[in-house]
């Protein structure tokens, strides 16, 4: 804001005039003045000097240079850049390593073993089988993880380089799967810095501009590193997961803009009072947003998803020319009605005793009017209520029973009308994704207009703080 202009400004009177004058030359007020403050008693004294100090402590705040605010560094700064630990693949039965040069294993006493390249991984009756071209097969007892090593490698739950393979240079750890006994977890550990390139390249379309990719780098950190401190705490032996469980990643990648957005944002996360946001995000938000306290736990010891910033409040959204913003779905109501059951079976949920549904209706909505409970009906007249993340879910169940749902057969969001006719359910539904966060295709459309990526993230994070967590 300007200095005021016009001749009485600054007077509050209307048609009043300003004498710009002074009866006295300023060395002679100033003697006029400081004369007069010897007179006064100490405590005015204290008072006038702090008041004036606090005056020019303003005024610089006012005049300092233009552009951006600095972001603030965080109240403690961890020691170093974090590591994250990725659990790359999941629940799978068959592993595939091919390092540009030959692999290896280190063993559970510490000593390393070269291993030629590519290396098929399985797990049998307690020991993990690794077979290697050469017709080497090694059995190890599944009582320790192994441990591989290679400068540069390609991993796939199929043959070497099949579809959905991803590049790493970061030390692998296997598990076995956590109550199967016929499967087994691959976990790559690597500095966050480096990590976070593959989130984005996996998370967003490569044309979008520099700020959406920066508003998301942001994000994603803080998400990361908040799953890096549940973690912690739960013991469990990997903190993010590739996927939709967690943030995509697609391992190393070429992609520029990725790589400058997470450079230009190193160390910056979102903050609420003090601790690292859980930053959620979604593909597009289809103009209504979800509150993390409906679509996630939110009781004893999810507090987080209680947090101010990630609950829905209006706020403007920009993701009209999203593909999702708005799309529809027909499926067999017999189908359905058997996920969603199969789904209730699975996590003993009311909802499993449902037969035929007759009719699936909104019953509660929070403060932007997106549904945040449905209630199911079925042919008996029989009743039981899930809440909106619940039946999307449920909806694209697969379990055992059931095929895989293509793309064009999924519910898409938990934002959605259903209407039943005949053997037809008809899905109208907004948006892609859970809802909660940052909007990424609003952010991509603020971000060819020009605004920056801060004022960005301060519009789909309201009232989180960005601070610089590690140098």
């Amino acid at each position: 804001m300007g200095p005021p202009s016009g001749p009485a400004s600054g007077s509050g009177l209307p048609g009043a005039s300003v004498e710009l004058r002074s009866p006295l030359p300023f060395p002679s007020r100033w003697r006029a003045v400081t004369t007069a403050a010897r007179d006064w008693p100490p405590a005015t004294r204290v008072f006038v000097g702090l008041t004036g100090l606090a005056l020019l402590l303003a005024l610089m705040l006012i005049v300092r240079p233009g552009g951006p605010a600095p972001i603030p560094t965080a109240p403690v700064l961890l020691d170093a850049e974090p590591q994250i630990r990725v659990r790359v693949l999941r629940r799978v039965t068959q592993a595939s390593l091919a390092g540009d040069q030959s692999l290896v294993l280190v063993d559970r006493h510490g000593e390393a073993h070269a291993l030629a390249s590519p290396v098929t991984l399985t797990i049998q009756k307690g020991e993990f089988n690794l077979i290697t071209p050469d017709t080497l097969v090694l059995r190890i007892p599944v009582a320790e993880p192994l441990e591989f090593r290679a400068a540069r490698y390609t991993l796939s739950s199929g043959p070497p380089n099949a579809p959905g393979s991803l590049t790493l240079s970061a030390p692998l750890r296997v598990f076995p799967a956590i109550n199967a006994l016929d499967r087994f977890d691959v976990v790559a550990e690597l500095p966050i810095e480096t990590y976070l390139p593959g989130v984005l390249a996996g998370e967003m379309y490569s044309h979008w501009p520099l700020g959406a990719f920066k508003a998301q780098a942001v994000a994603a950190r803080s998400y990361a590193l908040h799953d890096r401190k549940l973690a912690q705490v739960s013991g469990r032996n990997w903190d993010v997961e590739r996927g939709t469980r967690s943030q995509s990643f697609v391992g190393e990648t070429s992609l520029q803009v990725a790589v400058d957005a997470v450079e230009q944002t190193r160390g910056q996360v979102l903050t609420w009072e003090g601790e690292i946001l859980r930053a959620y995000y979604s593909s597009s938000i289809g103009g209504r947003a979800a509150s993390a306290a409906d679509v996630f736990r939110s009781d004893d010891g999810y507090e987080y998803n209680r947090a101010d910033p990630i609950q829905a409040t209006p706020r403007e959204y920009f993701d009209q020319e999203s593909p999702t913003h708005r799309w529809q779905r027909q499926r067999d109501v017999m189908d359905l009605s058997g996920r969603i059951r199969a789904w209730g079976e699975d996590r003993n949920h009311p909802v499993k005793d449902l037969t035929r549904l007759l009719h699936i209706r909104e019953t509660a909505h929070n403060a932007v009017g997106r549904p945040t409970e449905y209630t199911l009906e079925d042919t008996r007249r029989k009743t039981a209520t899930l809440t909106a993340e619940q039946l999307r879910v449920a909806c694209n169940y697969t379990g055992d029973a059931f095929a895989e749902l293509g793309f064009n057969d999924r519910v898409l969001s938990s934002d959605i009308e259903l209407g039943i006719e005949a053997d037809t359910v008809t899905i109208v539904g907004r948006g892609y994704g859970h809802g909660v966060g940052m909007c990424q295709h609003s952010a991509a459309e603020l971000a060819e207009r020009g605004e920056g990526y801060t004022k960005i993230l301060h519009r789909y994070y309201p009232g989180a703080q960005i601070v610089r967590w590690y140098e």
